[in-house]
């Protein structure tokens, strides 16, 4: 966020992309506090924690095209 600011001046000029990106931020924090909550090999937390890293890999695969998206042409053209 602030690499988009300092550079542009525009936090939100792909809402998006910053709004996935938001979610994964919360969903790691989310992430860390049950993981935090669990307490031996038979918690029922295991699966929450579990669902929310699945839903955390599937939402960095979205991010990736959407961030692909963002960048100029050139920059997606083989150097060759």
């Amino acid at each position: 966020m602030s690499v988009a600011y300092l550079d542009e001046g525009k936090v939100l000029e792909h809402p998006l992309h910053f709004g996935v990106g938001a979610v994964i931020v919360m969903l790691l924090l989310a992430a860390y506090g049950i993981s935090r909550s669990i307490k031996g090999p038979d918690s029922p937390l295991r699966n929450p924690h579990a669902s929310v890293g699945v839903a955390i890999l599937c939402l960095y695969t979205i991010q990736t095209f959407f961030g692909l998206s963002i960048q100029p042409s050139e920059f997606l053209k083989p150097a060759f």
